[in-house]
């Protein structure tokens, strides 16, 4: 795609002002034009373009260091993720809506697409739904431990009341099992 020189107007007059997703696509753009009109200009030479050279190289350096921010928490949250034995489900949870935010905010600069988006949203939601299916199974063990501990405290506290009142010893029967022969 071929643009004219005041396309280019706004973005090297202040190269601060766009999204750090609109500065690269832009930064991109403005690289193609030099090299498709280098016979008609000498960017890297002429004393015309050397503040503007200078201003798009501080906004680079700059931007630089914020994009490597951005792929340093994307990195830390994907560690987080892939080693998921070390970190707890709600770490890798957090580590996920991380990630979400991330392509929110800077879906431009990796162009994420709306796809990869409602996929990681969907993900995100089942994974949630099987954290809080977990937890309630946990809750339910739980509370039937409680309960069969409960149940066991009762029948030796019914014993030992039978062996006060009878001073017998209660007998509980084992019955064997039943076989069942198939055959010889």
């Amino acid at each position: 795609m071929s643009y004219e020189l005041e396309y280019f107007t706004e973005f090297l007059e202040d190269p601060s002002a766009p999204e750090i997703g609109e500065f690269y696509e832009m930064l991109t753009e403005w690289a193609d034009y030099v090299r498709e009109h280098r016979d008609e200009f000498d960017y890297l030479e002429d004393d015309e373009w050397k503040e503007i050279r200078e201003r798009l190289i501080d906004e680079i350096e700059k931007r630089d260091v914020h994009r490597k921010a951005i792929d340093d928490e994307w990195q830390e949250a994907c560690r987080i993720i892939e080693d998921d034995s070390k970190a707890s489900d709600d770490e890798v949870l957090e580590a996920l809506k991380k990630q979400l935010e991330i392509m929110k905010i800077y879906r431009k600069l990796h162009e994420f697409t709306d796809e990869h988006i409602s996929s990681l949203e969907n993900h995100i939601t089942n994974y949630s739904e099987k954290i809080r299916a977990a937890r309630i199974a946990e809750e339910n063990a739980r509370m039937a431990q409680l309960a069969l501990e409960k149940s066991i405290a009762n029948l030796d506290e019914s014993l030992a009341k039978y062996q006060e009142r009878t001073g017998k010893t209660p007998i509980l029967p084992n019955y064997r099992d039943k076989k069942v022969h198939k055959g010889n």
